[in-house]
């Protein structure tokens, strides 16, 4: 059946390299997990099918049984009574119903594997839902992490290091740049009352 096949194709592994690759692995979760709620009712009412036939068939053949067991019975009396046409008619009405159980019993026990493997995998669809719910929080950090190392590559980190250090770099020239012009100032300044005192010595 296609729901069985959609959760082969579903595995937890290729779960989480979805959420690796969702831009929203939280929405892209718990849409699986609806999608896969819903194919689990699809998959119980597809189950309950198969064992209505399954019933079905073991009724028949199980009253397919119980005539083949009457008219033996019937054909070993009327013999025990003398009266073996009514003998050979039950042997040959139960030659009928023993044709029809024979038929009725491989119908039933295909059904029956049938029923049985549809069980199995619609058992293994609700343990995988279950472990999925559970490992909901896990998924979702996981794809979350893998995003977030995706955005931030080693490319990246370097890069910014190269700018912080030119900014740096930059900040420091231009404050021995005023440093420089400051030192200068104080010089000059320094250097105009001599020139004055000078002066006037001469006059």
């Amino acid at each position: 059946m296609g729901i069985f096949k959609r959760l082969r194709d579903l595995t937890a592994a290729s779960i989480n390299d979805l959420l690796d690759k969702a831009e929203d692995p939280v929405k892209m979760l718990n849409q699986f997990l609806r999608d896969m709620e819903e194919d689990i009712m699809e998959a119980e009412a597809a189950v309950a099918k198969q064992i209505a036939v399954e019933k079905k068939f073991k009724q028949q053949y199980e009253e397919a049984f119980e005539m083949v067991s009457k008219r033996e019975e019937q054909a070993m009396k009327a013999l025990e009574q003398g009266n073996e046409d009514l003998a050979r008619r039950a042997l040959a009405d139960k030659k009928e119903h023993q044709a029809r159980y024979d038929e009725m019993k491989r119908q039933y026990d295909i059904a029956k594997t049938n029923a049985d493997q549809l069980r199995s995998q619609l058992s293994e669809m609700k343990d995988e839902f279950n472990k999925m719910k559970n490992k909901k929080d896990l998924l979702i950090a996981r794809a979350e992490a893998a995003k977030a190392q995706k955005n931030d590559q080693p490319g990246d980190v370097r890069l910014r290091y190269r700018q912080c250090g030119t900014r740096l770099r930059s900040d420091d020239r231009e404050s021995d740049a005023n440093g420089s012009g400051s030192s200068s100032k104080q010089r000059t300044s320094r250097r105009q009352p001599q020139l004055g005192r000078r002066a006037r010595q001469a006059g």
